[in-house]
């Protein structure tokens, strides 16, 4: 992937603090670090990354 994810990172204390139930869980975050949507799937993704490109502007 080249894209950060926690799995290569490590995960410890991001299942607590995130909340995450099931794995693979995925995150969106906007250019602040923040989450905006968690778990997309398929075209929804596109989409989400599109509009918040688009919000950076």
């Amino acid at each position: 992937m080249n894209w950060d994810n926690i799995f290569n990172n490590g995960f410890e204390g991001c299942v607590e603090e995130w909340g995450v139930r099931s794995f693979p869980t995925t995150y969106l975050l906007d250019a602040g670090g923040r989450i905006r949507y968690k778990n997309l799937r398929g075209k929804s993704v596109e989409t989400k990354v599109e509009e918040l490109l688009a919000e950076m502007k």
